[in-house]
């Protein structure tokens, strides 16, 4: 902690024939000052929301030219995604990744994975224009990372550092979907 220096001035005085020398502050005294409760500096994690990204898991591309039919899905396969982080703020992705697993009110992780045999299957319309197909998307959760390095003129995290965003996977399958997508034909 840093402390002010009293800056002193000396002034000699003549009584009876004696030198004598006074000390007057020219500064008020240092404030013992506060320390900061989480160490210098501290991420917060705001605008937490939900979304959902694909896995690695999908069929084959279908159209329905002429009359409704069904996608299936059925392989044994890698269900995989990991967390991301933004790039001003990569380099600190483990301490971001900590402090957003304590944050948020569901578990999350650095990655989700499971291996095993899948089998969906999904009606589609009859339609000359689209191709459709099944895509497995994990839950995950999307995040505001703030850096803030503590004030001692405030007390305070106050001072903005970095600014970024992260997602995070929850870390259950129940948070597994399958979805169908649509594209032109």
């Amino acid at each position: 902690m840093k402390r002010l220096a009293h800056l002193l001035l000396s002034v000699p005085l003549v009584l009876a024939g004696l030198v004598v020398t006074a000390t007057v502050p020219l500064a008020p005294a240092a404030t013992a000052g506060c320390a900061p409760p989480a160490g210098d500096a501290i991420w917060k994690i705001t605008n937490v929301t939900k979304s959902f990204k694909p896995t690695g898991l999908y069929s084959n591309w279908v159209q329905a030219k002429y009359d409704k039919m069904h996608i299936t899905y059925a392989k044994t396969a890698t269900s995989t995604w990991s967390a991301t982080v933004t790039g001003t703020i990569s380099a600190e992705a483990g301490v971001i990744f900590a402090k957003a697993s304590t944050s948020i009110s569901v578990a999350v992780g650095k990655q989700w994975s499971k291996t095993d045999t899948w089998s969906y299957t999904a009606d589609i319309p009859k339609d000359p224009d689209h191709e459709y197909r099944l895509v497995q998307k994990q839950e995950t959760r999307h995040f505001r990372a703030t850096k803030f390095y503590w004030s001692q003129a405030s007390c305070t995290y106050g001072n903005k550092s970095k600014t970024g965003f992260g997602e995070m996977p929850l870390k259950t399958e129940q948070s597994l979907v399958w979805k169908v997508e649509r594209r032109n034909a």
